[in-house]
Order: C-alpha cells, then sequence, then structure tokens
C-alpha cells in the first residue's frame, strides 16, 4: 500500500532535518515522500537537497501560502494513502506500517487517526481526540491532531482539495467534508510528533485558526441547510459580522441521507468557539456564547467538556475588566 507524505515548508531549516528523516526513517517500503517549499531564503534548500534522491518530487518556489503547497503536493501525489506533515512536526517511529495495517484491517474507513506527541515531552493520554467520537464533533471542528491523520487519496476526487482561502483552518475544513462521505476510525496507536513553539501558527496565531472555524462552520451550514445552527447563531448576534460575508460556495453536499444531531453538533462547535475566543481574549463575546449553553445544555454535559467548566469560573468569578487587565500583565510578562 503506497503512502504519500507531503511536506511543506517555508523558511523552516531550524526543523526541516529532523522532519524529513523522521519521514524517510519509517524505512516504509512504499513511500512517496514529496517537498514542496515556497521559496525559502534560510538554508532550507541546502536541506533539501543533501535527501533530495529519497522524495519522488520537490520544487521551490513562491507561492500564497502553506494551503497552496498542500494542494500542489496533493496533485503530485500517487499514494493510496496520504497525508502532510508540516516542516516542523515530526512522524513517529514506526507509524506507517500502522496506518499501513488500519486500513488494510478496515477496507470500508477512509480516514484513520491516532495521538501525538506534544513537544516530545509530553504524551496525551490514551484519549487521542475525545472520549466519543462521532459525526457532530468531526462537523463542528478538529476532534484529532492533523499530523496523526491518514485518509483515502480518493477521496479527493469526491471533496476536492484545500480550500486555498484559509490559511489556518483548511485540514477542519477538508476533514469536515470528507466525515460527511466516509468514516473515520480513531485509534491507540502515536503517530505523529507536535511541536510548539513561539513561531507555530498553533501558538501565535491560535486565534486566527478559530476565526476560520467560525467561517468554515457557517459555510458549512448554509450548505447543509442546518436552519437551527443557523438561526441560534443570528440570535446570538456576536456572529453577525461572520454571516454577513458567510461563503457557501465549493462542493456542495446533501445532508438528506444524513443524521446529523444539530444540538450536539452546536454544543461542540460553541464550545470550541467558546475556548477560542477566551484564549483571545474576547471575554464579553465568550460570556454571551457561555449564557447560551448554560441556558440550553445541561451542566454535567459542559463539565465533560475539556477546558469549558475553567474558563466559566473565570468568567462568573472575576469581572471582565479584571480578566483584561490580568492578560495583559501576564503577557507582559511572558514578553519580559
Amino acid at each position: 500500500m503506497k503512502i504519500s507524505i507531503i511536506t511543506p515548508s517555508f523558511n523552516q531549516s531550524k526543523y526541516l532535518e529532523e522532519t524529513i528523516l523522521s519521514v524517510l526513517n519509517q524505512n516504509y517500503p512504499e513511500l512517496e515522500y514529496i517537498i514542496i517549499d515556497g521559496g525559502s531564503t534560510d538554508g532550507s534548500i541546502e536541506i533539501i537537497k543533501k535527501y533530495e534522491n529519497y522524495f519522488t518530487y520537490w520544487i521551490s518556489e513562491k507561492d500564497r501560502g502553506q494551503s497552496e503547497a498542500i494542494n500542489k503536493g496533493l496533485e503530485k501525489a500517487t499514494g493510496e494513502i496520504i497525508t502532510w506533515i508540516n516542516s516542523d512536526d515530526k512522524l513517529f517511529e514506526g507509524a506507517l506500517f500502522k496506518v499501513a495495517d488500519h486500513f488494510l484491517s478496515s477496507p470500508d474507513v477512509g480516514l484513520i487517526y491516532g495521538g501525538v506527541i506534544f513537544d516530545e515531552k509530553k504524551i496525551n493520554n490514551n484519549n487521542f481526540g475525545y472520549d466519543n467520537p462521532c459525526l457532530e464533533r468531526y462537523l463542528a471542528g478538529i476532534a484529532f491532531p492533523q499530523p496523526a491523520a491518514f485518509f483515502k487519496r480518493s477521496l479527493l476526487e469526491k471533496v476536492g482539495s484545500l480550500n486555498e482561502k484559509y490559511h489556518y483552518g483548511m485540514d477542519y475544513d477538508l476533514f469536515s467534508r470528507l466525515a460527511l462521505i466516509t468514516q473515520f476510525k480513531k485509534t491507540n496507536d502515536i503517530f505523529s510528533y507536535y511541536r510548539l513553539h513561539p513561531e507555530s501558527k498553533s501558538v501565535k496565531d491560535y486565534f486566527m485558526i478559530i476565526e476560520d472555524w467560525i467561517d468554515i462552520f457557517l459555510a458549512l451550514s448554509e450548505n447543509l441547510q442546518l436552519k437551527k445552527s443557523i438561526n441560534t447563531l443570528k440570535n446570538l448576534k456576536v456572529f453577525d459580522n461572520y454571516l454577513k460575508k458567510v461563503d457557501s460556495g465549493g462542493v456542495v453536499f446533501s445532508a438528506h441521507h444524513i443524521q446529523i444531531d444539530e444540538n450536539k453538533l452546536l454544543f461542540y462547535f460553541l464550545s470550541y468557539v467558546i475556548r477560542g475566543w477566551y484564549a483571545a481574549g474576547k471575554f464579553k463575546e465568550c460570556k454571551i456564547v457561555l449564557n447560551y449553553i448554560q441556558k440550553n445544555y445541561s451542566q454535567s454535559l459542559i463539565a465533560q467538556e475539556e477546558g469549558i467548566p475553567y474558563i466559566e469560573k473565570r468568567l462568573y468569578y472575576f469581572p471582565i475588566s479584571i480578566l483584561k487587565l490580568w492578560r495583559k500583565v501576564s503577557r507582559g510578562i511572558e514578553k519580559f
């Protein structure tokens, strides 16, 4: 079973060689490795040329960002199974053999995901994603780390490739489309190392990730004609600016053959929004959304959602002015 790995890269020479070696050292016999560089000027090209005999294809040219780079790789890929590993992440030892075994034993599954090790220090527990993965969770946001997800390349013919207008949520956008047409399988295997550092999008631009997610969810809801979701978000008012620019273009799906629990879907999505907005310091908007889920969902359900009970206590124990001051002071200390 051929597996294609794409590594998009731009000025990541500090991490790039480790990423390349983590893929090559898999010693997987049917590996297709593709490097798409965005015109790096930091020594990355010298690293790429050092290993170019092991690549199926590589190029270095200016592009419009990570999504376009990955799409270039998707166009070149010929493997049955595919994923991308960013140039600051790594594959876990023996991951590709395990991925192939899972797909061979589950022929009806279109996407398989496992766990990651963050920063090579802390391993997450066996809950690689969420305790109860379901369609609603997959449609509401990313329920698993992208570097630990592998999918069948043939499915791209049905859902299309990455939407290049998204620079932060392109993986959620793609995976939500895949969730509508194929089964996902959660495994207890570790597939990758996920590196968090000051310049990574997950750290530096976390707020922008949730901004993309909101746009994607609204487009998905419009596309699937999820009237309850759209009407609820309209009534909350804090999504008005997003609703004005919603674009449901792209691949169109019918939800008639899909059973979607909109109450559950909304809860998961709004929980993602609360975490994202709280991290970004949008405390007022965050509190409005939190008030909604408190009125419409049980406290036992809210208590099970990672991070929400903590945010709930902070928003109700402290005035927003105090939270803003504390955020400003704490971030000042971090910079100092």
